[in-house]
C-alpha cells in the first residue's frame, strides 16, 4: 500500500512531469479534479504533452476518483476489475456454476 501524503505539495516552474497516474485507493475524494486541471493549465504551451491517467475501481462511480472523472480531462482510464467488489461477485458466480 502506498503511503498517504498529507502535506501540501508545491510545484515550481522547474517541475518536470511527463505522466501523472491517479490510482486513489483511500482517502477523501476531493481535490483531484482541481489537481488535474491545474496540471493541464500549467502545461499549456509546453513542448511535450503531459499524459494524465486514472485507475478507478470497477463499480462506477468510484468513490475515490469518481468526482474527478466527471470534472477533469483524462487521457486514459484504466479500470481495475481485480480487488474490487465486482471482481468478488464474478468469482463467486463462476464457482457456483
Amino acid at each position: 500500500m502506498h503511503p498517504v501524503v498529507r502535506a501540501p505539495i508545491t510545484f515550481t516552474r522547474f517541475a518536470l512531469l511527463f505522466r501523472v497516474d491517479l490510482d486513489i485507493e483511500q482517502g477523501a475524494p476531493t481535490g483531484y479534479a482541481t489537481f488535474v486541471n491545474q496540471i493541464r493549465e500549467r502545461a499549456e504551451g509546453c513542448e511535450k504533452r503531459i499524459y494524465i491517467t486514472a485507475a478507478p475501481q470497477c463499480p462506477f462511480p468510484d468513490v475515490n476518483i469518481g468526482q474527478a472523472l466527471n470534472n477533469a480531462s483524462f487521457d486514459a482510464i484504466h479500470v481495475q476489475f481485480c480487488a474490487s467488489y465486482s471482481s468478488t461477485l464474478s468469482v463467486v458466480y463462476r464457482s457456483a456454476s
